[in-house]
Order: C-alpha cells, then structure tokens, then sequence
C-alpha cells in the first residue's frame, strides 16, 4: 500500500460502500478538562526551536489535517524514525499553496485550512512545527488529524515519498482534476439517470417507487427534479421537508433510509446548488452517487406527506444482475432537537458496519453564535476504542470561526448561512469510521448543551446487515420549520453570501420565497424588485423589462425609486449607481470632487452618478464613530462594476494615542461578519455583499485604529477589477477577534 493507491481510493466512489482499510482515530486539541478552550497547548519547544505536535506508531495512514489560526513557520514530518524530515514545507504551502498539497485535497474553506492528500507511514510518523516569533501558549491554535491505523505488516505499507516521482505527480494531477470536475460529473449522472424520465405527479399522501429489484444488484445513482411547483412555491409549502425517501433492502419490511429528501441532499428548508463528491444539486436536479449494494432485493420510494399534489422527475441507474463485490448496506437517519441541555444524538447502531458522514442543520436562537461551539463526539466500539472528540462545529466541517465564506468542496462545504444559522456537511472517505458492535455520533447543543435554537441532522452509513431505522415519531413533530427571530433581520445576509458565489438563480427563487412568506410586510416590493434583479443577472434586461415597468407604480416609494434607477441606469451608457454602505462618518471625492458626504449607520445609500469610460481617482475621507466601523461602496457601470477592493494610497491618518494604526489603508472587509449580520432590505442587487470594504474598527476591538484616515486610489472604468478572493480577505484577524472563538 502507497499513497498512489490511497489516492485512486480516494477517487473511487466504490470506496464508500467498502469496508474501511484500518481503525480510524482522531488527534485534536479538544479541551480535555471539559471546558472551551480547545486549542493546542504545548509546553517548550525543543533545542532546535521545535514543538511536537503529533506522533503514531505505524502503519497507517494520515487522511485529514485542519488547523484554524495555527502560529506555524514550518511543517516537518519524519517518517519511521528517520532524523531528517521528508516533509518541510512553509506554513501555508501543506494546504494549497505547494504542488502536490494543491486543491482541492489542500486548500482553505470557510476560514479553515486543510490537507487531505493521503500522507501513509510504514513504521512511525512524527509532525513536528517550527512556530512562528509570536507563538505563545495564549494563541488560539486549533488543530485537527484524522489518521487510519492499518492492520497489516509494516513492511507492506510504504511512507510518503522523498521525491515526487513523475507517475505519482501526474496521478495528483489527475485526482485533483476528476475531483475538480464534479460538477459535470454530476450533471452527467443526472442526465444519465432522468434519460427518457417524464414527470410523474404524486398525490397528497402518495408514494412514487422509483427503483425496486428482487434479486441481489447495486443502485449506482438516482436523480430527482422537482418539476411542479416552482421552487419558490415549494419551499413556501415546505415540501423540502414533506417529500419523504424511503429504501427499503433485502426484504425488509421496514426501511433502512427514512428521511426527508431535502435533507437527504442538504437542502432542508431551501433549494442550494452545491456539488460534492457523492451528491449534489446541479441544473435544478439532485443527484445522489452512494453506491448501494443489496442481496435480495430492493424497494426505493419517495412519499408525499403534504397535503397538496406534487409533481417530480425521478430516474435510477443500477445493476439488477449483480452488487459487483459490494457487500453492505447503505443508511440514513433523520435527527432533530430544539432542546437545551443535551446533545444532539446523530446517530447510533449496533452491529458492523462504517460511518461515512453527515449533514447538519444548526440555527441559533439566544443572540449568540454558541449553538456552534458545540464539539462533536464520535465513538465507535465504545470501551474499547477512544472516542474522537472535536473542538467545534464548523471545525469538524473544515471551517473556522463560524465561517468566514461558503464553500461547497468534494468532501466538505458550507451551503448555507444566516444570522447565526448554517447548513454543512462532510464526507469520510480515506477516514470512514469503522465499528464492530455498537457506534454512536453526536454533537453538543452549543458549548455545555447551552444553547437555545434548533439543530438537525442526517447521518450516513453502511452496515453489513440491512438495518430497520425509521423516521421516530420523537423526532416528526420537528420536521415543521422551526421558528427562527432572527431570519426577517438575517434575510439580506444570506442573499449577500449567495450573490458572493454568483448562485443568482438560486437567490432569485429564495428572494421570491421571502416575498411570498412576508407578503404583508410594505417593503415586500423591494424584495420583487430584487428578484428581477438576479433574474437580469442569468436572463438579461430585455427578459425582465416588463416585471420592472409593473413594479414602477409600486405603493412602496423606495421600491418604485429603485426601479426608476434602473431604467435610469438603461438610458445612457455613462449612466452610473452609487451605492455607499458605511457605518462612520465619510466623505468621498472622485477625480477631486465631493459627491458624498454623511454618516453611515449600516445602511445603503444609492445615487445617480455620470461617469465616462476612461481614468479617474477615488479619494475618501473617513471616521470610525462606533464598534465595527467600515466603508464600502460600489460603483455600477456599464463597464462593470467598482469597489474600493485592494490597496489605497494613504494620503493622511491621526492616530490614536496609544495605538499605532496599520501599515496599510485596504479594502478587503467582509459582511456580513460575527457582529454585523443585520441589514434593512433594499432593491439593488451586489452592491453591498463584495468583500471589499475598508475597516476601521475592527468588531471586536476596544478601540479604533485611528482617529481619521484619508487615501486615495485610482481606477480605470473600461478595465476588470481583480477583487480579494474571500479567504485573503479574513487573513489578518486582530487577537480579540481571535479570542472571539472561544465562549470561555
């Protein structure tokens, strides 16, 4: 076994339905006096200015590294006892930045970092950090390895190479690139499957059966679109939750897989693109690809529990002859809590099987994101293996600090965030979990089981034998949406992190569900007219002009203005949009003359500006007035548009006495953020979400970092503008803003 052969597993998705190579075991910073504090303690560095972080006796295999805010110079990584590490690499380049650490097995998600190219080890591994000058015991340095340890001859598992030889570079090569293409892969998939499907409609309380077989077969992939209603319709209706998939194996009376089909594919409450390895919403169509062995006998069905009639398209594509080797069993359970004071119980079984992951739901009622300080606990064989124990939600997910941006990776990703509310999932596969006996998952209801809100889950895993794991009736009466304070206020948060992914469609249907959900509110026309807004984005002005001139009569005065900006906007091509988001005071000149000048209160202003192609200069005078002050605007041409991303020239700045102001004046600030998450609705579309805005007090700093700063930077309308992408954006985070992470 060498990391070529982990790397073709890793690719296969056969893998999943196969008994797992070895024992699987988790190393973490998990605070093991019980309390939050779940970061990496050491107590010296050695007398080469080395810390140890990890050491495993072989063989075995590494197939997950995270780490969140680690103070590291250097990685080091010494194999079988050899005094000279045949992994040195600088402390970004083991997660993304040096071939062959390259994404997306390495790379940053959500404000995480990760590594999960397959690091084997014949007799022994030891992962040593040169740290950085400001490392220090008071840092909050979260770290997380998964290893497999192997049960076979050391000899018969080779270490991580030296040297990269020329086939073992072209197969990462060739992974990272099949792995990239999921999303044609998935679509593939999909249309293999729905080939010659026509839409079928399911009446209230009806069931559809979309696979059944009487002998022993394997169920490759099965797709399912919703044709009728629309997706806003649907998701008004809930009916996310009330479609209900059902797999029934080997004869069994009851089923294996009882779940709601949104949160089967990660969707619960909302339709969401994302593509991962096994599964994904592509092109309006889900698409499932765990293979699922059976014996003797299979019976998939999808039920409608709602009370209207429903219509879908479902195709399944499979071998009815034979299981081609596979031998277990796939599941899935539905669990849900709206409960404080214990965990959230994912899952349990009994019997032998392996654990290949989950999807979670977690949405935070008590003002606080502490819903995701929950640490999660996975115990197989329980007594006789150490259970795995994580440090927070988002960080089991590959994420960090509630998340700094979606992601939707082939292992892991972050479909959906709000105020304090978010849906993720993860993937094992070089790290499937196996179990014997028993196995049970679960994760804290917030640091403590504290927390007050609502959490859900699904959990996904095989087992040698079919087992009976229907929907509980202790769990039906949550499947309804739970009632969430903070979804009105959070609403334009979760449309400024779609619009940073260009999932136009996808903000189009939600923004028509809020429409409908709040239809009694005066301001709903600004959310139709911002529905035509992302509409315009994928079909263009000329599809949308009618719904525009409907809407200019609107009884709602900003709504009806937003829409005569935009005609405005259409007439001439020098025609431009101002939109000013700041909380402070500002004053903002371009090419010498003021155009803007107030005090921002966290809301968006918008002006009609004249402005020709060709060279012109920003120059911004601004005051930090309250916790969380910023600057941000953009300027929408015909051209494109422009934001204050990048470096400004810094033409004055009073400091603070006491502090020393940064270096550099840079637009780079994200929001929503951990504090600022509550915007008022507006009609216009991307002005607001760009990570682009300048920071001038951070929220979580006691004091500013300066009285007053005035720069200046030059733009060219006619040419790209390169924005910061998100990750770069959160790089820098002040100490307080570090400590942030920890509810102590």
């Amino acid at each position: 076994m060498d990391c070529g052969f982990l790397l073709s597993r890793t690719a296969d998705l056969t893998a999943f339905a196969s008994a797992p190579l070895g024992e699987s075991f988790l190393f973490s910073s998990h605070d093991k006096t019980g309390g939050n504090q779940d970061w990496f303690v050491y107590s010296k560095a050695d007398a080469n200015g080395r810390i140890k972080i990890f050491e495993a006796e072989g063989p075995g295999y590494i197939s997950r590294f995270w780490i969140a805010s680690f103070a590291a110079e250097r990685w080091l990584f010494f194999f079988d006892g050899e005094r000279e590490p045949r992994i040195d690499l600088a402390k970004d380049d083991l997660f993304g930045e040096a071939f062959p650490f390259v994404e997306p097995l390495a790379g940053m998600s959500g404000g995480g970092r990760y590594c999960m190219l397959p690091i084997p080890f014949s007799k022994s591994i030891r992962i040593e950090m040169v740290p950085q000058e400001n490392f220090n015991a008071n840092n909050r340095n979260y770290i997380q390895i998964n290893y497999t340890k192997l049960a076979m001859k050391p000899e018969s598992v080779e270490s991580f190479p030296r040297e990269m030889t020329g086939a073992l570079s072209n197969q990462i090569v060739r992974v990272n690139e099949t792995l990239s293409d999921n999303t044609d892969a998935l679509k593939a998939a999909a249309k293999q499957c729905l080939a010659g499907a026509a839409p079928r409609t399911i009446k209230a309380g009806g069931s559809l059966a979309f696979w059944t077989d009487e002998a022993a077969g394997l169920l490759k992939s099965f797709a399912v679109q919703v044709s009728n209603p629309t997706a806003a319709e649907a998701m008004g209706a809930e009916l996310l939750r009330k479609l209900r998939l059902q797999m029934f194996w080997d004869g069994m009376d009851e089923p294996s897989v009882d779940v709601p089909l949104g949160d089967f594919f990660c969707n619960p409450f909302y339709f969401r693109s994302f593509s991962s390895w096994p599964m994904g919403y592509v092109d309006g169509r889900y698409i499932c690809r765990f293979p699922m062995p059976y014996k003797k006998g299979a019976r998939c069905i999808i039920t409608n529990t709602s009370a209207r009639p429903v219509s879908l398209t479902v195709g399944a594509v499979g071998n009815r002859d034979a299981s081609e080797g596979l031998s277990r069993r796939f599941h899935a359970v539905w669990r849900a809590s709206n409960t404080t004071g214990r965990p959230l119980p994912i899952m349990e079984a009994e019997g032998s099987g392996h654990y290949v992951g989950c999807f979670m739901t977690a949405i935070g009622q008590d003002g606080s994101w502490n819903i995701l300080e929950g640490d999660e606990f996975v115990r197989p064989d329980y007594g006789t293996q150490p259970p795995q124990l994580g440090t927070g939600l988002e960080d089991y997910f590959s994420g960090a600090y509630y998340y700094t941006s979606l992601f939707d990776l082939p292992f892991h990703g972050l479909i959906e965030k709000g105020a304090m509310r978010t849906d993720q999932y993860r993937f094992h596969m070089l790290e499937t979990v196996p179990f014997e006996k028993t196995f049970d998952m679960g994760i804290e209801f917030g640091h403590g089981n504290r927390s007050q809100g609502y959490m859900s889950s699904v959990a996904y895993w095989y087992m040698d034998k079919p087992q009976a794991v229907p929907l509980s009736s202790a769990y039906t009466h949550l499947l309804a949406r739970p009632a969430d304070r903070y979804e009105l206020p959070g609403l334009m948060a979760q449309l400024f992190l779609l619009e940073r992914d260009g999932l136009w469609a996808d903000a189009a249907d939600r923004v028509g569900f809020f429409a409908g959900r709040y239809r009694t509110l005066e301001w709903v026309d600004l959310l139709k007219v911002r529905q035509l807004g992302y509409r315009e984005k994928v079909e263009g002005f000329d599809a949308v002009r009618a719904g525009y001139q409907a809407l200019r009569t609107s009884p709602y005065p900003p709504a009806a203005q937003a829409v005569e900006d935009v005609f405005w906007f259409q007439e001439n091509e020098t025609h431009a949009l101002l939109g000013i988001h700041a909380l402070g005071h500002y004053e903002l000149k371009l090419d010498g003359k003021v155009i803007a000048r107030g005090e921002g209160k966290n809301n968006l202003a918008v002006l009609r500006l004249p402005v020709s192609p060709g060279e012109h200069v920003w120059e911004a005078d601004l005051k930090p007035t309250r916790q969380g002050s910023f600057f941000n605007f953009c300027l929408r041409t015909h051209h494109g548009d422009y934001t204050p991303v990048g470096d400004w020239e810094r033409l004055e700045v009073e400091p603070l006495q006491g502090r020393t102001p940064p270096p550099h004046m840079r637009g780079k600030e994200v929001l929503p953020n951990m504090t600022i998450w509550a915007f008022n609705p507006t009609a216009y579309v991307g002005m607001q979400s760009p990570g682009t805005g300048i920071r001038l007090w951070s929220f979580y700093d006691s004091k500013p970092l300066f009285k007053r700063v005035v720069g200046r930077k030059a733009f060219t309308i006619g040419e790209s503008q390169k924005d910061v992408p998100a990750e770069e954006q959160e790089a820098e985070r002040s100490e307080d803003e570090l400590k942030a992470h920890a509810v102590n």
